[in-house]
C-alpha cells in the first residue's frame, strides 16, 4: 500500500484538529515573544545548516554528501513541526507564523543559508558536456 494514503489523512486530521485550537489573537502575541520568534527563526536559518556543515565535515562526507546534509537541514519542517508541537504542548500559535517566515526566507533565499552554495562549487565535479 502506498504510504501516502496512510500519511495524507492523518495529517489532515491532525492540521485540521490544530487549527481548531487556534484563534486570531494567539497570533498577536507574536508580536510580544518576538524575540522567541526570531530565535526559532534564526535556529532553522542558521544554527541548524552550521551544525549539519559540522557533522559533515566531522565525517569527512564527500562535497555532494555534504551539500545535500546542508540543504536539507535549511529546509523548513512544514506541517509536520506544527503538529509534533502541538503533541508536545508546545506553543502552536508560535510554531505557524515561524514556520510560515521560514518558508518564505527560504523560497527568496534558497542558496544564501549558511553559505553552502559557495563553500562547495569549486570542490564540486560537473559533467562535462564533450565539447
Amino acid at each position: 500500500m502506498n504510504s501516502i494514503l496512510i500519511v495524507l489523512p492523518i495529517l489532515t486530521v491532525l492540521m485540521f484538529d490544530l487549527g481548531l485550537t487556534l484563534e486570531g489573537k494567539d497570533f498577536l502575541l507574536v508580536l510580544k515573544r518576538f524575540k522567541a520568534f526570531i530565535a526559532g527563526l534564526a535556529g532553522q536559518i542558521i544554527i541548524l545548516p552550521l551544525i549539519a556543515w559540522g557533522i559533515a565535515s566531522l565525517l569527512n562526507l564527500s562535497p555532494m554528501m555534504s551539500i545535500g546534509l546542508v540543504l536539507i537541514a535549511c529546509c523548513p519542517g512544514g506541517s509536520s513541526s506544527n503538529v509534533f508541537s502541538k503533541l508536545a504542548k508546545g506553543d502552536v500559535a508560535l510554531s505557524v507564523p515561524d514556520g510560515g517566515q521560514q518558508h518564505c526566507h527560504i523560497i527568496h533565499h534558497p542558496s544564501g543559508n549558511a553559505g553552502c552554495d559557495r563553500t562547495y562549487r569549486s570542490s564540486c565535479r560537473y559533467p562535462s558536456s564533450g565539447t
